[in-house]
């Protein structure tokens, strides 16, 4: 396992990881545990480490550049697991080597990796360090996606590397996105989870980063970019716009076990597509919560269905809507139906969980007894075509 070249003495020396939980969803194409070597003369750092279960990789990988008893210092950007448990094993051999960090990362270090009793070093906004020739400069960005979290920004290569910021969960089969499959959808994915709820923050952060003098963002997951960098800023700034509610598609996410809520799904979408607007349909029994998620991330609106079970929905829709919260949809269309026999109650929760997410809720929920008539799926049909007119005024 060799590092790869980035530019002249800049290397990844991270982990492939090629099947992947995130916060208990399933991601299908795995990610990346990126750290780097940058050297200068007879100078050396590391940036950033590797999870848990791929520190061997990491290390292998950190030896094939550096003896680790060279290494001067050894940055941590974020404090996560994923990225810093390789900080005590590689101090065991980096005897000479300082910690970098913010002080509120140093203190979350010692408290994830008692003592943690380094040499450190602890920075700010705008402080520098020089390794031989080259310049570190730091960048303070909390809540990218922890408080103590910082960016750091080689000069003399105009290299950022911001951890998790502008990153994506892939595994890719070229470290650089100019070399590997379009990673757009696996980045919207990615910012969904975990940056738009702290939508300020991140733009708080690409303002710093729009100042500095970019070719190259390494991040902490997914492909290294190194062509047109901007294009990604652009892409997140947008995603965490407090105006953006998403694009002119619309989610139809159901539960069915007779195939009565699933012929109701699919007369909404009837509906909706004879407008021309895009519709994303998933059985969720069968759909991963992730690509679930990130289409509802993505989508103006988002239609959920399902079958009565005790009372409720079917437990698939209750997998979703936590994620859903946490995505802050306000001012996203929402609607809901559902099926039920003798009493009420998948229709009326879901609207009443879309509701408290205060969505743009279409009113009132569509619920059915056992199987729609024709008038209930001109019901249907009406419920489609009021969907693409908001989605087209929006």
């Amino acid at each position: 396992m060799q590092a790869v070249k980035i530019v002249e003495d800049v290397f990844w020396a991270g982990a492939i990881n090629w099947t992947f939980d995130f916060y208990g969803l399933s991601i299908q194409r795995g990610t990346t545990y990126n750290a780097y070597v940058v050297k200068s003369g007879d100078k050396s750092a590391v940036i950033d480490t590797s999870h848990p279960n791929h520190y061997e990789e990491f290390m292998t990988r950190v030896k094939s550049i550096v003896n680790p008893e060279k290494i001067d210092y050894v940055i941590c950007n974020h404090a996560e697991p994923d990225h810093s448990f390789g900080i005590p094993i590689l101090m065991k051999e980096a005897v000479n080597a300082k910690v970098v960090a913010t002080p509120k990362c140093v203190a979350m270090l010692r408290r994830l990796y008692p003592p943690a009793d380094y040499d450190y070093i602890e920075v700010k906004e705008d402080d520098t360090l020089k390794l031989g020739e080259k310049t570190f400069r730091f960048i303070e960005a909390p809540f990218m996606h922890w408080p103590e979290v910082m960016f750091t920004y080689l000069e003399e290569d105009k290299i950022l590397f911001p951890c998790d910021g502008f990153a994506a969960h892939i595994a890719p089969t070229n470290l650089f996105a100019d070399k590997a499959k379009d990673i757009k959808d696996d980045a919207a994915k990615y910012f969904a989870f975990i940056f738009r709820p702290f939508a300020k923050k991140v733009r708080q952060a690409i303002e710093k980063v729009r100042k500095l003098d970019l070719k190259i963002i390494a991040p902490s997951h997914g492909p290294i970019i190194r062509e047109n960098p901007t294009e990604v800023l652009d892409l997140w700034e947008k995603w965490s716009s407090e105006e953006w509610i998403g694009e002119n598609k619309v989610v139809i996410a159901y539960n069915t076990m007779w195939g009565a809520d699933k012929l109701m799904a699919e007369t909404i979408a009837d509906s909706i597509m004879e407008e021309d607007i895009e519709v994303n349909f998933f059985d969720l029994e069968t759909a991963p919560v992730a690509d679930v998620l990130k289409e509802c991330f993505e989508s103006k609106a988002i239609v959920l269905g399902s079958l009565t079970v005790f009372g409720g929905p079917f437990p698939h829709v209750y997998a979703v809507l936590p994620f859903l919260k946490l995505m802050r949809p306000q001012g996203k269309i929402g609607a809901a139906f559902g099926v039920h026999g003798w009493s009420g109650g998948s229709a009326r929760k879901i609207d009443e969980a879309m509701k408290e997410l205060k969505m743009d809720f279409i009113e009132p929920a569509l619920a059915v007894v056992l199987r729609p008539d024709e008038e209930e799926l001109q019901k249907c049909i009406e419920l489609g075509k009021e969907i693409a007119k908001r989605v087209k005024a929006t």
